[in-house]
């Protein structure tokens, strides 16, 4: 079975933007890739539905916490 609309949209979103493609003409017509988009989808390009989270590096604040602080008895 295939993938939901809302996955094909998102693949569809992110295929543009990889490709720089937002401001070009759109199969040589009078329209980009954004207004086929947001004609198609009824929605901006720039629009997205659901916030995808992306592994943060670790902060300064984080390499300073007391947890990573080493005590020593002596």
């Amino acid at each position: 079975m295939g993938m939901g609309v809302d996955g094909r949209r998102e693949r569809i979103r992110v295929a543009i933007y990889t490709h720089q493609l937002p401001h070009m003409p759109f199969r040589g017509g009078p329209m980009t890739y954004a207004e086929a988009y947001a004609e198609c989808y009824g929605m901006p390009l720039e629009m997205r539905r659901a916030v995808r989270h992306e592994p943060k590096s670790e902060s300064p604040m984080a390499t300073n916490s007391p947890e990573k602080k080493s005590t020593r008895s002596g």
